[in-house]
């Protein structure tokens, strides 16, 4: 889940449906329902408000929502099992961890691009074992499987 900077809107990821929910916080309805890729786990909001980022981590893929209108307006590929989204403060950047690769994504949230990418060794951010030189740290819940 995520809140829009305003507070008016929550989003939430509809896993099973492939799908971002956004839902009004001061009626609770839902206001619109987005198809993003499968398995949509984790949603951050980009710093200004105008872009959601969904990671799909069946699909390898950052699903790019226009916040306004609910329109997804493109997806990124992103190798590695992705699951973990992470913004830099200034918001310049997406940080996308993979569940299993050990590989950290850079995305450009000025052009939607992957840019980069940095091994960070071991199995991934959820296998403890993937320790960073730089500082960096990414962590997400455990799947419902474990």
């Amino acid at each position: 889940m995520a809140v829009a900077p305003d507070g008016s809107d929550l989003y939430v990821t509809e896993t099973a449906e492939g799908a971002l929910a956004t839902i009004s916080t001061a009626t609770g309805q839902v206001l619109r329902t987005t198809p993003v890729g499968q398995e949509p786990w984790q949603v951050v909001v980009a710093s200004d408000g105008t872009k959601l980022y969904v990671v799909n981590p069946d699909s390898d893929s950052v699903s790019v929502v226009d916040a306004a209108t609910g329109q997804a307006t493109h997806t990124i590929d992103v190798p590695g099992d992705p699951d973990t989204l992470g913004l830099t403060p200034d918001g310049s950047e997406l940080w996308v961890a993979g569940n299993s690769s050990g590989v950290l994504n850079v995305i450009d949230t000025s052009t939607d691009a992957l840019v980069g990418q940095t091994n960070l060794g071991g199995d991934g951010p959820n296998s403890g074992d993937g320790e960073d030189p730089t500082g960096i740290v990414l962590t997400s819940a455990p799947t419902p499987t474990g």
